[in-house]
């Protein structure tokens, strides 16, 4: 992995550092989106839920974005959560 980080960010020129903490957190969140476990929360004006992917998966022509749906509220994609009405108990 550290090859394509410094491979990553000797092609962008940004501190390897830098390119290891995006990765990270993208690879994170792509964890969360495809677990079971209901995680959302909320920075600086962007939600995260991983209801809305979740739609992605059971509706194919809905909720593209992986993290952040304001491509999907312009592009007119985007769909609300639709699940069952009490969570179930694991």
């Amino acid at each position: 992995t550290w090859a394509a980080v410094l491979a990553a960010a000797h092609t962008t020129g940004a501190h390897a550092v830098t390119v290891f903490f995006f990765f990270n957190v993208h690879a994170a969140l792509a964890m969360l989106n495809h677990s079971p476990y209901d995680v959302e929360f909320g920075a600086l004006g962007i939600r995260y839920s991983v209801a809305n992917h979740e739609m992605h998966h059971r509706k194919f022509t809905v909720n593209y974005a992986q993290y952040c749906m304001w491509y999907d509220h312009a592009a007119k994609t985007y769909a609300d959560y639709e699940g069952p009405s009490e969570k179930s108990q694991l």
